[in-house]
Order: C-alpha cells, then sequence, then structure tokens
C-alpha cells in the first residue's frame, strides 16, 4: 500500500511539472492530455471513456447535420473536444479519484511564484526594473506567454481558497505567495471574481465583522491596484463601440437574443462545438490570423473557418481593420464561455451541460463552503471571459480540488479517538 501510495504520487509530480512547462506548440496539447487524466474517474474508467465517446458522436451528428447547410470544420470539432474534456467529464464523475492533499496545490504555487520571477529577471531585467513602473504585470506569467496571467491568478484563488480551509497549512510565507499569483499579475476580471466569491463566505451570516471584511479587503486592493486598473480601463480601445454602437458583450448577448428569433433550431441545437467562437474556431478565423499568440496556431488539414463564424462574428471582428488592438482585452472580446457552450452545443446540450457541471461541483462531493466559493467563481469568470477550453484552467483547477475534499479518518485512527473519549 506504501509501495502503490508513493507511485501516485510520483504520477501526480509528473503531471504538475507538464502544466508548469512554457506554453508553445509542442506543449499544448500535454496540457490536454494532463488536464483529461486528472479529470478522469479511475475507479470507473469505462465509464468515462463511453460517456466521452457518447459527447463525441452527439457532436459529430449536430456537425453532419449542420454540414447540409453550412461549411463546418469536423476537425475543429475534435481539437475542442479533446481541450473539453475535463469539463464534460466533471459532469459525471462526483470528484477526481486522487486522494485529498493540499501540498500540491500550494506546491504549485511557489512554483508558479518562481517561474514568474525567473520570467521577469530574463526578459524584463527585475528586480532593477519593476513590474507596473517599468513594465506591464502580464510578464507575472510563469513562461505561459500572452494569457498566461490568466492561469496564474487562477493559480492564487485555487492557493488561496485552499489555505481558506486548511488552516494547519498556513504561513506568512504561503499566504504571500498564493495573493501574489492572485493580485500581482493584474488579471482583473479574475481578481473580481475572486473577491466576490470569497465575498460569499463572509456575507452568509450578514454579520457586521464579515462585511467590514470584505469591504477592507476591497479598499486596499483599490489602493493598490485602483490606479493600474483605472488606466487600463482607460486604455480601452473604444473602437467597437464607435463602429457598432454598443459594448463587445452587449452585442454577444444581443446576438443570442437575435438567434431565438432569426434561427430556433439552430439556437436549441447550436453551430458546432469549435465553429463560432471556440478556441477552434478563433485559431482558424482569418479575421484574428494577424494577433500575435504566445504559441503558434495550429494549422491541421480540415482547420478551416466555419460559415456559422462569419455569420455570428463577422462584423464584430471587421473592428480589428480599423485598430488591431480593438479586441485585446477579454473585455472588448464579443464573446465569453457562456456564449460560446450555447451558440456552439445549443440550448438543449449546452444547458444540460452547464446544469450538470455546477451540480457536481456543489454536490459532487468536496467540502460544501469551498465548493460554493469556486462555483461562484467559474460561473462569474464563463461570464465575462473565454476560457473554458483551456486545459491550463482545468489543470490548476483540479489540482486545487484535491485539497478541497473531504478530511478521511482512517478507522484505525477513529477507534483511538473513542477509546480516548
Amino acid at each position: 500500500m506504501f509501495r502503490l501510495e508513493i507511485e501516485k504520487n510520483k504520477v501526480f509530480n509528473l503531471i504538475l511539472s507538464v502544466f508548469l512547462l512554457p506554453r508553445l506548440a509542442i506543449t499544448y496539447p500535454l496540457y490536454a492530455l494532463a488536464s483529461f487524466f486528472l479529470a478522469l474517474d479511475f475507479n470507473n474508467i469505462s465509464r468515462s471513456i463511453a460517456f466521452s465517446i457518447l459527447i463525441l458522436v452527439l457532436l459529430m451528428l449536430q456537425l453532419s447535420v449542420l454540414s447540409i447547410f453550412y461549411q463546418v470544420s469536423y476537425t475543429n470539432v475534435i481539437l475542442d473536444f479533446v481541450q473539453l474534456l475535463p469539463f464534460f467529464l466533471l459532469m459525471i464523475n462526483p470528484i477526481p479519484s486522487w486522494e485529498r492533499n493540499e501540498k500540491y496545490i500550494i506546491n504549485f504555487n511557489i512554483a508558479v511564484f518562481f517561474l514568474s520571477v525567473f520570467n521577469m529577471m530574463i526578459n524584463h531585467g527585475f528586480p532593477i526594473r519593476l513590474p507596473y513602473f517599468d513594465f506591464l504585470p502580464d510578464a507575472i506569467s510563469a513562461f505561459w506567454g500572452n494569457g498566461g496571467v490568466k492561469i496564474t491568478t487562477i493559480a492564487g484563488f485555487m492557493g488561496c481558497l485552499s489555505l481558506m480551509f486548511n488552516k494547519d497549512a498556513r504561513s506568512s510565507l504561503l499566504i504571500f505567495v498564493v495573493l501574489f499569483n492572485l493580485i500581482m499579475p493584474s488579471y482583473n476580471i479574475g481578481i473580481a471574481c475572486a473577491l466576490v466569491s470569497f465575498s460569499y463566505l463572509y456575507f452568509r451570516n450578514l454579520s457586521i465583522k464579515g462585511v467590514l471584511k470584505v469591504f477592507s479587503a476591497a479598499i486596499l486592493l483599490m489602493i493598490f491596484l485602483g490606479p493600474y486598473i483605472l488606466n487600463r480601463i482607460a486604455g480601452l480601445s473604444p473602437i467597437f463601440y464607435e463602429q457598432l454602437g454598443m459594448h463587445p458583450k452587449e452585442y454577444a448577448l444581443k446576438s443570442l437574443i437575435s438567434l431565438v428569433y432569426e434561427n430556433p433550431m439552430l439556437f436549441f441545437f447550436g453551430g458546432g462545438l469549435g465553429n463560432i467562437s471556440g478556441t477552434s474556431a478563433l485559431w482558424s478565423s482569418e479575421a484574428l490570423s494577424s494577433l500575435t499568440s504566445s504559441h503558434a496556431r495550429p494549422s491541421l488539414p480540415g482547420m478551416i473557418e466555419s460559415d456559422l463564424h462569419i455569420v455570428v462574428l463577422g462584423e464584430a471582428l471587421d473592428v480589428i481593420n480599423v485598430d488591431p488592438w480593438a479586441l485585446m482585452s477579454s473585455l472588448n472580446k464579443p464573446y465569453f464561455s457562456f456564449f460560446t457552450i450555447i451558440y456552439e452545443l445549443g440550448f438543449l446540450l449546452g444547458g444540460v451541460c452547464v446544469f450538470f457541471f455546477f451540480r457536481t461541483l456543489l454536490k459532487g462531493g468536496l467540502e460544501k463552503e469551498p465548493a460554493r466559493v469556486l462555483a461562484i467563481f467559474l460561473f462569474l469568470l464563463f461570464c465575462i471571459d473565454n476560457i473554458h477550453a483551456n486545459p491550463l484552467l482545468w489543470g490548476v483547477v483540479l489540482i486545487g480540488m484535491r485539497a478541497l475534499l473531504p478530511v478521511k479518518i482512517k478507522e484505525g485512527a477513529m477507534q483511538r479517538r473513542n477509546h480516548e473519549v
């Protein structure tokens, strides 16, 4: 048994190290493989595999029908399906079949912290030159490149959540590390979602002390990051609003509403995974091909821009021709995770997936309170950012979920406790 536990730890350490690799075209598939491995239910692998195949068959049938009317990409479906496997598997797996261990998410945060520091030293001259003052805090991204600040922030959030419910593991140094990862990259959307979700723990009982803690934290955060956040907001490109007369998120919502009236069948049954605003659809978009990325866009047989991507987002993406930076911020993108899920999977399948995913988080076996905080955080994140098909996200979340599993007291320890009583 002891030998088996050592082997399990070695396997998990290997998986953890995969997510710490720099984000490159060659490593991105490894992230997807590692996150899928973490989401597997090893107590019932056959069920997990069978469910994954069922979902893929449904998606392929959906696209086969759509291909009669539109140009679509089967390659895009497979690419997004692979990246979304943890999302699908968490619909049926009550908890990842790993034993509770809060050290992994803490060790992960420590590694991310040092990698971010090394990145600043190698590429930006830290500590002679400082983030916020001499270069953008986007460098605090653990070699994950553009968009890496999102994962750094989410790692910090999962680390904070772990320390909040594992008091024995707390120390001033660890608190500093996880807060650094959460706040310093200045992924403002993630910080706001984290603050709101943590606030639940204090507002649930409506105690004056709890409310004061929340407002004190918010004030301190605004004092520290307020000027930078206001500067980033002021620097957002207004081109989208000037060209289309509405905010990008408003455009996304109106687009969904118009879909109900203009093509209700498409609304209910979807436009194909990875064929509208999913990761693969954005990778294959001709309008977005000129934008830089931290890893090369894949170029695979059958990976084409779908008709529905052009129909739904063509007008919105044309703003890039006026200003190449118009859509660089997550707030300025005319799509978000729930928008993508409903548009691509349809209201029926997409709604079922979302319902059972959050039901698993809330009732699937995690500790009750941290499960609610995590569910609130992901729900808010999916309402703003288009991040649901990021295997790095799922890797960090699944590593962190191990720290939120209930503590299991062994039978012998329970007998000794009863005897002492």
